[in-house]
């Protein structure tokens, strides 16, 4: 398994859970695939990077720029900015790449040259030239499909081999994907919606809804069964039981009309991971795994209202009671510190006054936090250092010292 970050793609082996190698991600990615035993990752810059992988072998990067592989003036591809979408289809060798105000571009990636070019069609038989948003490539080799998904709503398949538009209608799609065994598409849509189409005929088979959060990426899982979906720092596993059924179909029956639609709301709830309490105790402040930072009436355990929000789950809370603040951390090492007060007339507020901002610069999780409030400092540890801020506007002021206590020293 391969994941990727700004800085750093990790591969894991997934029967230990061990990470196997440790790879600088190109700059601004946007795509990746493995291909046997080669991982490939496509950017902004319009390169694709390879890494042979191995358990014995120290990965060596290669890149290779499509587009710059001088073919003859004819195939020559026309590049146009940094591509805003793109989809690597290793099983037919193609790499489709989406330029504003371009159709979309085919290159092929084992010849290293322009295959051509495709899109839906407009209402005078024009190749729409309209943003797109997301791509997908049918993954089986026998079936040479591509879904692309614009920004005006259109949901469109394509022959892109022979520029022909098989599919098109309105479904406000934000992200693909396709299954492994190249039967069906998933789709997430706006409102958290998340659709499930026949690939070759855009056919609905499955529809579920869990949240209005965004969908950031779809996938399926190696069977095709299981379908993942990432909402900000939660990851769900549905099982659609409309898959099991058409895989389950014998194909040279042919698929009826009467495909059964499943809808499923489940309003997932985000779990308290972190907790504080306020030094009057009429109330009670909570870290959770969707970034969120609550409050709750001690007495009524009744909800107060949201304080502020991270991008990733929150770790830890501290409440400073001379500075009527709250420092919190969340699993990205970012931290925040926001005023917090009561009014005479209003009762508690909702809209608390953020002192600062700022990330510890680690590889390694903050594993506890201790506040220096007469000295206007506070100390961040990680399991390998200890990092000194100042309270008033959160510089780095002493950089790193290793931590080779078991507990931190309380500041005084």
């Amino acid at each position: 398994m391969a994941t990727r970050g700004i800085k750093t793609t990790k591969i894991w082996d997934i029967r230990t859970g061990q990470v196997v190698h440790t790879l600088v991600s190109p700059p601004r990615p946007l795509g990746m695939e493995f291909d046997g035993d080669m991982l490939l990752i496509a950017s902004r810059n319009n390169c694709i990077d390879s890494w042979k992988l191995g358990h014995n072998v120290r990965p060596e990067s290669v890149r290779r720029p499509w587009g710059d592989a001088n073919p003859p003036e004819a195939n020559r591809i026309p590049l146009s900015g940094v591509p805003c979408a793109l989809s690597l289809a290793t099983s037919h060798g193609m790499l489709a790449v989406a330029y504003n105000g371009q159709p979309i571009i085919l290159w092929d990636m084992e010849e290293d040259t322009y295959a051509g070019s495709c899109g839906k069609k407009l209402s005078n038989g024009e190749t729409s030239t309209h943003v797109i948003v997301a791509l997908a490539f049918n993954p089986n080799p026998d079936i040479g499909l591509l879904a692309v998904a614009y920004l005006d709503g259109d949901l469109a398949l394509l022959d892109p081999y022979t520029d022909r538009q098989l599919e098109c209608f309105r479904a406000n799609c934000q992200t693909l994907a396709p299954s492994p065994n190249g039967r069906f598409l998933a789709a997430g849509c706006a409102n958290g919606i998340i659709h499930v189409y026949e690939f070759d005929t855009f056919k609905l088979l499955y529809r579920v809804k869990s949240s209005n959060s965004y969908i950031k990426q779809l996938a399926f899982s190696k069977d095709s069964m299981l379908l993942a979906d990432i909402r900000g720092s939660q990851c769900t596993v549905w099982k659609p039981e409309a898959l099991l059924r058409e895989s389950l179909s014998d194909d040279s029956s042919g698929l009826t009309s009467a495909t059964l639609i499943e809808t499923v709301s489940l309003e997932a709830k985000a779990k308290v991971t972190s907790m504080a309490l306020h030094h009057k105790s009429t109330v009670i402040l909570c870290g959770k795994d969707d970034g969120s930072v609550v409050f709750y009436e001690r007495k009524t355990g009744a909800s107060l209202g949201v304080l502020y929000k991270h991008k990733s789950a929150v770790r830890l809370l501290v409440w400073i009671e001379n500075r009527d603040a709250l420092l919190s951390v969340d699993a990205s090492n970012r931290i925040f510190l926001y005023r917090i007060q009561m009014s005479t007339d209003k009762g508690w507020l909702t809209d608390p006054v953020e002192l600062f901002k700022t990330r510890l610069d680690s590889e390694k999780a903050i594993t506890d936090v201790s506040i220096g409030d007469v000295a206007a400092k506070f100390l961040v540890s990680t399991r390998e250092s200890d990092h000194l801020f100042d309270l008033n506007d959160a510089p780095d002021l002493c950089g790193q010292c290793q931590n080779k206590r078991p507990q931190l020293a309380q500041l005084d």
